[in-house]
């Protein structure tokens, strides 16, 4: 089955990014780096769940799992970098065998990664022959799918910056409008550039959740490498710091209205305004 050209386009790149970013992570196991893998990754697999209805079910499926497996380890990295820059942006008394045990996981890690690095391959007859009759297709995707992704993100963000339950739902959340985020950047072009702001929006919330999972998944890393009770509560008041930064933040970026005023944005691209 032939697949819209811009959704063939957006996967080559895509592929190609990956590529690059996983050799990058070979050469240099930097913070910069192990970031960067990430986002390459999340945005690579957002595009296949998007464009799930054109290409060969058994071999994209194959190909997520790998790529949530390779995402897993990079996170492993990422979170003991995240240990270390909050050691040194909060000025944590970190013992040195403390810190010398953070760092002996990190390289454990990162040798990891690496051989995991190694195993992905891309299949050759992933992406189907591009077909620019599809275009009008992909339009369509994009006013059946955006509004609904966008309403319920709004939906959600609207109860938890109320009632936060629990940390786990902010992380949830936070993973959602990284979904949301690299979904809405699919369809940029179809959009007046009014969608930038609102993109800007999701990646605003996205980051102040990031800073308050950063906190959480750091204490019980330093708890296992033997930092002290001190250090762990610094860093549980640091997590409740960026909860109250989101629960201000969320009304100001989306007010009430919001979800209906992005419904209706997002049911007309330029084709049809």
């Amino acid at each position: 089955m032939p697949i819209p050209t811009t959704a063939a386009e957006q996967l080559t790149a895509l592929f190609n990014t990956l590529q690059e970013q996983c050799e990058r992570c070979r050469l240099h196991d930097r913070p910069d780096e192990i970031h960067d893998l990430r986002v390459a990754i999340r945005r690579l697999d957002q595009c296949l769940e998007v464009c799930g209805e054109w290409l060969p079910s058994k071999r994209t499926s194959k190909l997520r799992e790998r790529l949530d497996g390779l995402l897993s380890a990079a996170g492993d990295v990422r979170d003991l970098d995240i240990v270390l820059y909050l050691a040194e942006k909060l000025k944590l008394d970190i013992a040195v065998e403390v810190d010398a045990e953070v760092r002996a996981q990190r390289s454990l890690q990162s040798a990891k990664l690496v051989r995991k690095i190694g195993r992905v391959r891309i299949p050759a007859k992933l992406i189907p022959k591009a077909d620019t009759r599809l275009d009008g297709a992909w339009r369509e995707l994009a006013t059946t799918l955006l509004p609904g992704l966008a309403a319920s993100f709004i939906d959600a963000g609207d109860r938890l910056s109320s009632h936060p339950e629990s940390r786990r739902r902010l992380h949830k959340f936070r993973i959602r409008a990284k979904r949301l985020r690299y979904t809405l950047e699919r369809f940029a072009d179809l959009y007046p550039a009014a969608l930038e702001k609102r993109t800007d929006r999701v990646k605003q919330v996205q980051t102040v959740l990031g800073d308050l999972q950063d906190a959480v998944a750091a204490r019980p890393i330093l708890r296992k490498a033997g930092a002290t009770k001190g250090v762990r509560q610094l860093l549980e008041a640091e997590a409740a710091r960026q909860l109250e930064a989101f629960q201000g933040l969320w009304p100001e970026l989306f007010p009430a209205g919001s979800a209906e005023l992005w419904v209706r944005y997002l049911r007309k691209t330029v084709a049809n305004v």
